[in-house]
């Protein structure tokens, strides 16, 4: 375990080493420099090297062990993303500018459709594997999580991973939460505070259908 804490230490180092880069860029170039220096940083770099990560490293299955390489994979991709969980407003600031939140998601790896509106406050933890469909409005507050962990007998811990499918002109109700393979069905409104439970579907039609994979233990 101790990589697993130590890959917990990247963002600080990161950003320590952003910041003495851009402080270097400001005294030696011109303003505007420094300033694509710093979004380059904050924006580009992070996506960027997660994707490389997926790259080199296995993408989490439905049930990967922890510790093991997928495990692995997911945990240095969630450093790389930490940073905007805990300050939301660097992501707020992309949601201002029309298309420009959805066009840094597709730079995570997420497959985003077309005229997508995100409500402030929406927060998702697994940008890399999410799949939005097209005219998909995002409630104030509502969660989205690709991942989930699981500890079975004799200490055994796994990680259980799946994207998260939102179908075309969905609308994702506010404070609502979904986890590791949730999917909302085609023209329906996942409720206001509604939790989908992990790998189920919700239809209008049919409620919320509960579709739990079974693991080996």
């Amino acid at each position: 375990m101790a990589i697993w804490i130590l890959i917990n230490y990247f963002p600080v180092i990161y950003w320590t080493c952003s910041a003495l880069a851009a402080l270097r860029v400001f005294h030696e170039e011109s303003r505007t420099i420094f300033v694509c220096t710093l979004l380059f940083f904050i924006y580009l770099l992070p996506p960027l090297l997660c994707r490389l990560t997926f790259l080199f490293l296995p993408t989490p299955k439905r049930r990967s062990p922890v510790p093991s390489k997928a495990a692995y994979s997911w945990w240095i991709s969630s450093q790389l993303q930490v940073t905007y969980l805990r300050l939301p407003f660097l992501e707020e600031l992309l949601r201002m500018i029309p298309g420009a939140y959805s066009a840094w998601l597709r730079l995570w790896g997420a497959k985003i459709g077309k005229f997508v509106y995100w409500a402030p406050g929406v927060v998702i933890a697994d940008r890399s594997h999410i799949e939005i469909g097209n005219f998909v409005l995002f409630g104030y507050g509502s969660k989205l999580t690709s991942h989930g962990l699981v500890k079975r007998k004799n200490g055994k811990s796994y990680l259980i991973f799946s994207p998260i499918k939102i179908e075309d002109h969905a609308l994702v109700g506010t404070l609502s939460g979904m986890g590791p393979g949730c999917r909302v069905a085609k023209n329906t409104t996942l409720p206001a505070n509604a939790v989908l439970t992990i790998f189920s579907t919700w239809d209008e039609a049919l409620g919320q259908e509960v579709k739990i994979p079974r693991l080996k233990p």
